[in-house]
């Protein structure tokens, strides 16, 4: 049975956005540097030796780790309105806990979920770390894929944090 609901991704949250990650930038920017340094300015006195081929290996090493880390992993996504970092949660449930799945959604807003009592169900959320944003939604595991089982759901301020409790609880 084909779902008419498309599965929560970063994209689909219009709430969410990309931002620099200064931690990422810091952290690539030293080891460049520091793998730059040790390769080309720190010396041995014999150039011949093992030591100076270990030092050469180090340096290029954390300079190449440097570079993938500031090309490839420079940005996070966050929750615009307050920049606080967004990351992705999943619970799972199985049959014996569908009850206090039912319940949890019912608490949301998702009244009339259609669960199929025969495989597991699990919730995927998009929270932000000041617990300000939530974005769920409800799948169940499939053959081939997961299937949506309810629309993408957006939480904010308190009806967010209360969630994120009672999703903290379950788990």
């Amino acid at each position: 049975m084909e779902s008419k609901f498309e599965i929560l991704s970063y994209q689909n949250c219009n709430d969410l956005k990309k931002a620099i990650n200064p931690s990422s930038v810091l952290i690539g920017a030293v080891t460049l540097l520091l793998g730059l340094y040790l390769a080309i300015f720190v010396s041995v006195s014999d150039p011949t030796s093992n030591l100076n081929m270990l030092r050469l290996a180090a340096g290029w090493v954390l300079a190449g780790f440097g570079l993938v880390t500031l090309v490839f992993n420079p940005r996070r996504w966050v929750y615009d309105p307050t920049g606080s970092p967004v990351g992705k949660r999943s619970l799972d449930f199985g049959m014996e806990q569908l009850p206090a799945l039912r319940r949890m959604l019912k608490d949301t807003g998702f009244d009339d979920v259609a669960i199929n009592d025969i495989s597991k169900v699990h919730i995927d959320c998009y929270a932000s770390a000041d617990h300000r944003f939530v974005a769920i939604q409800v799948l169940q595991y499939g053959a081939l894929s997961d299937r949506p089982l309810t629309p993408a759901g957006y939480l904010y301020e308190d009806r967010a944090e209360s969630f994120l409790k009672a999703f903290t609880a379950e788990a």
